[in-house]
């Protein structure tokens, strides 16, 4: 009897453990759904602006739309979906810097409102050789054109008187490539060397000269194929150079004026 008695009083300490139990369920759910809300209200908005072009879309090399339209008094903004890119202007584009050539991460914005008709085209510098450009046009595409002419002929006409006669010549960025070719040569001093740009968003940006030395290369900005830039080397010693938006993926070089 007594055993049997002892039972009894130990069955109800069970039910009251389970209970217990059971009973820590709920505080469980409850801290999940804060996370889960946290999470939906971390998608960024999109910027109030008459037209959106994505910037690296996917991880992908291109601007999305990459043509467009709008109309004069149109705010443009461009949203970097992915880093390492850039959203600079190709020749005169009116009073928009775009962003130069200055290479921005995931989340940037870059906003614009434009006044003048005309074709804006532009290109992210370290993928222009991969086919990473787009083309804006604001206002009447007749306008855009005569536009796009007028700026683009007095570069035309510039060019020859700066290309003198050169001992040796080095192509900036042949068929698209991230290098100079050749990357590395030796020239006589008093001899002179002309760099010829082959594709756009490139400069050659002095790294390294000699004592007595003032070679200034050509680093202001970025330029456009057909740019050139010649020198003539009186300064004996070791020289070099690099691209500066590309010179992390190896696009440098040297030489040696003897």
């Amino acid at each position: 009897m007594e055993r049997r008695a002892f039972l009894g009083r130990v069955a109800p300490l069970g039910v009251v453990a389970l209970a217990g139990c059971s009973g820590g369920d709920p505080t469980a759910t409850a801290t999940d759904e804060p996370t889960a809300t946290a999470t939906a209200t971390a998608t960024p908005a999109a910027p109030d602006a008459d037209l959106v072009v994505e910037v690296g879309p996917g991880g992908s090399l291109a601007f999305d739309p990459a043509e467009a339209s709008v109309d004069p008094g149109a705010t443009v903004a461009w949203v970097w979906r992915s880093g390492g890119h850039s959203v600079t202007p190709d020749g005169a584009s009116g009073d928009w810097q775009g962003t130069g050539t200055t290479l921005h991460d995931a989340g940037y914005v870059h906003e614009h409102t434009f006044e003048d008709e005309g074709t804006y085209d532009y290109y992210c510098a370290p993928h222009r050789g991969a086919g990473m450009v787009g083309t804006l046009t604001v206002g009447d595409p007749a306008t855009a054109t005569e536009t796009a002419t007028e700026t683009e002929t007095p570069t035309a006409t510039e060019e020859p008187t700066a290309t003198p006669e050169a001992d040796l010549v080095v192509t900036v960025a042949p068929d698209g490539a991230l290098r100079f070719d050749p990357a590395e040569f030796t020239v006589s001093a008093g001899e002179t060397v002309r760099w010829e740009w082959d594709g756009a968003g490139h400069n050659v940006s002095p790294e390294r000269q000699p004592s007595g030395a003032s070679w200034p290369g050509r680093d202001e900005t970025t330029y456009g194929s057909g740019t050139t830039h010649s020198y003539t080397f009186e300064v004996p010693g070791e020289y070099a150079y690099h691209c500066d938006p590309h010179r992390s993926v190896g696009m440098t070089g040297s030489f040696t004026v003897e």
